[in-house]
């Protein structure tokens, strides 16, 4: 299966804490890490790929990131985000993620997915169906205009979501 997760933000205390109503309902960074990595694994196996678009931790040590990529399941495809300079360190480390690029796009059961971290305004057959998903605003968006779907951790329930579940969505 396919799953999609933005902005986890791993080890960022400041992510409990954020303005005008997105402050994280976790007491402490550990809380909020562990309900993360038990979430993701209750839906995500080994066999499983979960692409995440970006900001995966931030304002965390190397160590903690080493830690939290060897409890989380499945493979790993990162798009990069603007938080995600000592990911990027840990990953040469031990090179977590199956791979990492600033966009990303592929075709599913014929529809096409543009995955970006940034909520983008027009993308690729944007008026024939294709799908963007995106991170970054930590709060559900509006759509603009077509198929586009925020899946930062807070508007997921900080787990993981199936291209099973997003393409439902936009079904309805």
């Amino acid at each position: 299966m396919i799953y999609f997760i933005s902005d986890p933000h791993f080890g960022h205390k400041g992510s409990l804490n954020w303005p005008n109503g997105n402050a994280r309902p976790f007491k402490t960074v550990e809380e909020m890490n562990t309900t993360i990595i038990n979430n993701w694994n209750s839906v995500v196996t080994d066999e499983d790929t979960v692409y995440c678009l970006g900001d995966f931790a931030y304002k965390s040590s190397i160590n903690t990131i080493i830690y939290v990529f060897s409890k989380l399941k499945g493979k790993i495809i990162l798009i990069k985000g603007n938080h995600d300079g000592r990911t990027l360190k840990a990953n040469q480390r031990i090179h977590r993620f199956e791979s990492m690029h600033d966009r990303l796009e592929f075709m599913y059961k014929d529809i096409l997915f543009i995955l970006d971290h940034y909520p983008i305004y027009s993308w690729k057959n944007k008026n024939k169906g294709s799908i963007h998903l995106h991170g970054h605003t930590h709060e559900h968006s509006p759509n603009i205009d077509g198929n586009i779907m925020n899946v930062s951790c807070e508007v997921i329930n900080y787990t993981p979501i199936s291209i099973e579940e997003i393409i439902t969505k936009f079904k309805k």
